[in-house]
């Protein structure tokens, strides 16, 4: 029977099909077989066992140092300057004479002021005798003693007078500068100096937010000066402001620190941590251990997978971790990470899901 020449047609392709089909399957087999026979990839990094320790929450806040003693020197009354008792920059006692205004006047009718008021005393004394012996008039001996009494009043009005253009040191200070001299006139309300109390203390205020200002009075905070204490110092927590301000929503919160007033100026600004949560156990890696994506942090731990003859092999696996603050190139993860897993550090850029690792002795360049 002959065969229709479409049906050899037809018949030729299989058998060409086939053949390069068994052709191409040959080469797909070598060369898996050639690929099998390299080791599988296997990247070198630095290790580290996850260590736990002790850490509380903080928060972080600006604070301005002030003085517990101190005030701004401004005279209340105007004048000309007669006596400067006090070098700009140095210290004063309590009650030492810092300004004199010209007071010659003043002292001049205080003498008129003493004169009449004897005068009144013994005008007072002379009736008072006069009516225990019923020659004098009642309203006689009042008009005396009402006279009297103006006088001391006129009297004790100099004086005041006088204690105002008369400025003394209010408590043990340290004064400010200034550019007085003797024979200058000042208006009322000038700024003479500024005085800061002699203490070993200071304090100092920081906002908080007004869901984290409610610390209790006496709880620790760490105050940093970088250039001015050489080491962190703690203070406590004395006072808190009545109420949240209005514009941002914070509250006022001051610390008293001992000990540091003679490294720490009044308006000076220093970096406050202060505990806002209970002491909890937690993680921490160095953080060249952390690697981010889009989906946020994490790591990767190195976990054991079969034995290739010369020990246990690693591969590398990825564990999200929730990150807290950076101390020292050291990093707290505040999520779950068990204790002494190994997680890869330097080197961990170059890792993949189930790459097989091995851990270096010595360093690798991240």
């Amino acid at each position: 029977m002959r065969l229709h020449p479409w049906v050899i047609v037809a018949l030729i392709c299989i058998v060409v099909t086939a053949i390069l089909a068994t052709y191409k399957t040959r080469q797909i087999q070598q060369a898996i077989a050639f690929a099998e026979s390299f080791p599988e990839p296997q990247e070198t990094v630095e290790a580290v066992r996850v260590e736990q320790i002790s850490w509380t929450p903080e928060v972080s806040a600006l604070g301005e140092v002030v003085a517990p003693m101190a005030v701004e020197l401004r005279n209340e009354l105007g004048g000309k300057v007669v006596q400067v008792g006090f070098a700009a920059g140095a210290r004063v006692a309590k009650g030492q004479l810092l300004l004199q205004l010209d007071v010659s006047e003043e002292q001049a009718q205080l003498k008129a002021a003493e004169a009449q008021m004897e005068l009144a005393r013994l005008e007072l004394e002379r009736f008072r005798q006069l009516i225990s012996q019923n020659a004098s008039s009642k309203d006689r001996y009042d008009r005396a003693r009402a006279e009297m009494a103006v006088a001391s009043a006129n009297r004790q009005a100099l004086q005041a007078i006088i204690a105002k253009k008369t400025l003394r040191a209010p408590f043990d200070a340290n004064a400010g500068l200034h550019e007085l001299e003797a024979g200058q006139f000042l208006a009322a309300d000038t700024a003479i100096t500024q005085l800061v109390g002699v203490n070993e203390s200071v304090w100092v205020d920081f906002n908080l937010p007004q869901d984290q200002a409610l610390l209790p009075l006496g709880t620790e905070v760490s105050i940093e000066a970088p250039g001015l204490l050489p080491a962190e110092v703690s203070g406590r927590v004395i006072a808190r402001d009545a109420a949240v301000t209005a514009q941002s929503r914070n509250m006022r919160v001051r610390a008293l620190l001992d000990g540091v007033a003679d490294r720490l100026k009044p308006g000076g600004i220093v970096n406050v941590s202060v505990p806002v949560g209970a002491p909890r156990t937690v993680a921490v890696l160095p953080a060249t251990a952390i690697r981010r994506d889009n989906f946020g942090a994490f790591v990767y731990a190195l976990v054991a997978d079969g034995d290739n003859g010369h020990g246990p092999q690693l591969r590398a696996r990825k564990r999200p971790i929730t990150l807290g603050p950076e101390q020292a190139q050291r990093v707290i993860v505040t999520s779950e990470l068990a204790p002494q897993v190994l997680i890869a550090a330097k080197g961990s850029y170059k890792l993949r899901e189930g790459i097989l690792v091995a851990v270096a002795t010595g360093g690798s360049d991240e």
